[in-house]
């Protein structure tokens, strides 16, 4: 819910009234469903449930107990929490918004509601930063409003490999978080982690191939909080059954890309599985680890000499994750380490 009827010109607002907009559970606690959270703005700015919540902890916005006197501390810290959400999603320290200033809600001013002579509108605000929590405006704003740290951590097959018997490598990593909130708080705030494969070995035509399977067929692979996208011409981009909030603790498979080299080589395959490692579901998290297996798998390894597709895939066959989280209005969100579970072993 947002304001209710009740909150129009001339009306008296009581505590159920407010509370409709913040919500019946502070910020610093958890909401028990992601049905009790929707629309709610404590909810959306402190911790939530799932892909509700960007664990801000100033101001605290706390429902207004029944007979208790509305103060201008509450509109106030209603306000400003608001303004900073929408700062966030439009990359601007100054963005347009209906919001009343913070003077017009401070002690002794009568708050006025949205009217057809006012144009005041805290629902307006409420529902879309509601509907867009976890996305920004456009690119620019997500630049505007987060940081990236590139090159964090890279696994790279120092060894040829895509010869029989073992046609295809195999790789996992984990992106850690120090507990499930701190990872629903970077995915909800808009946080990405980030994933480029390279092959820098290129002395034969099925090596070759294969850097323009990450380059170009693949690209820049990106794992948000409700999809998994990649940059390049393969097909399937965004799946939206992908992202933090669609794995379990077993693995499934978010980048299906079987078939994707070219020419003579289009019966390679790269997959990419994840899964949570560790960590619950508590408060509509996904884990706290999260766990990626990449395999890449070489269908033309016949052995030598049946020139060329007896060729390996030369060494410095390599995967490097990078993340962006938010930095600029949204504060406190944590920066993900890195461990390896597995190097390129074959498969």
């Amino acid at each position: 819910m947002t304001f209710p009827a009740n909150y129009a010109s001339g009306n008296i607002i009581f505590a159920n009234d407010i509370n409709s907009a913040i919500g019946n559970i502070d910020s610093l606690n958890p909401y028990p469903s992601s049905a009790a959270a929707n629309l709610r703005v404590a909810a959306l700015w402190g911790v939530g449930f799932g892909n509700y919540g960007y664990g801000q902890t100033v101001p605290v916005l706390s429902p207004v107990s029944v007979s208790s006197i509305i103060t201008s501390t509450t509109w106030i810290n209603l306000r400003n929490s608001l303004y900073t959400m929408l700062q966030h999603y439009y990359g601007n320290n100054t963005p347009v918004t209906s919001l009343p200033p913070v003077s017009a809600l401070s002690t002794g001013q009568i708050i006025t509601a949205h009217s057809g002579s006012n144009p005041f509108n805290f629902n307006n605000e409420i529902i879309l930063i509601n509907n867009n929590r976890n996305n920004f405006l456009n690119n620019a704003a997500k630049l505007n409003s987060t940081t990236l740290t590139s090159n964090v951590i890279t696994v790279t097959r120092t060894t040829q490999w895509g010869v029989s018997p073992n046609n295809g490598i195999q790789s996992e990593i984990d992106v850690i978080f120090p507990n499930e909130n701190s990872t629903r708080y970077f995915f909800n705030s808009g946080g990405e982690i980030i994933i480029n494969f390279n092959q820098t070995g290129l002395g034969n035509a099925k090596s070759a191939n294969w850097a323009n399977i990450f380059t170009n067929r693949i690209g820049t692979v990106i794992f948000s909080a409700n999809r998994l996208e990649w940059t390049g011409t393969y097909p399937g981009s965004p799946n939206l059954s992908g992202g933090y909030y669609n794995i379990t603790n077993v693995y499934t498979t978010q980048f299906n890309g079987i078939n994707i080299g070219t020419g003579p080589y289009s019966m390679n395959d790269v997959f990419i599985d994840i899964r949570y490692s560790s960590g619950t579901t508590i408060n509509g998290a996904r884990g706290s680890v999260v766990r990626f297996r990449f395999r890449l798998i070489d269908e033309h390894a016949n052995p030598y000499p049946y020139f060329p597709y007896g060729q390996p895939v030369l060494p410095n066959t390599s995967v490097t994750f990078s993340h962006r989280r938010a930095t600029t209005y949204i504060s406190g969100i944590v920066t993900p380490s890195y461990n390896i579970v597995s190097p390129w072993v074959n498969i």
